[in-house]
């Protein structure tokens, strides 16, 4: 399985292919890689059990790549959800408690 550095390596790199020209396209393909990238992120937050590290490096790449997602137009429902206080509320709750679990 991968770990965080990998996962966010890997999603840099493909953006980078996708975004040949500098802009940030608007299209089904950049929607779909994001989502693709926000998933990884969760994946390894809620199917592991990551170091306290891993946690600080995936919320600080999972703030990076949804501050890109408000330039979009029109973005997808999940992009939508994604950046709602809700979710984040839901995510900081959630690892709060796996680490207050790991460290007992």
């Amino acid at each position: 399985m991968l770990d965080a550095d990998e996962v966010i390596r890997r999603w840099m790199e493909k953006r980078d292919k996708i975004f040949t020209d500098g802009k940030k396209p608007q299209n089904y393909q950049s929607q779909k890689h994001y989502i693709k990238g926000i998933e990884n992120c969760l994946k390894i937050l809620w199917l592991r059990s990551p170091s306290d590290v891993d946690i600080q490096k995936i919320m600080t790449f999972l703030e990076s790549i949804i501050a890109e997602t408000r330039e979009m137009f029109r973005p997808d429902g999940m992009i939508e959800f994604y950046q709602s206080q809700e979710f984040w509320e839901m995510l900081e709750n959630y690892t709060k408690k796996s680490r207050i679990i790991k460290n007992e």
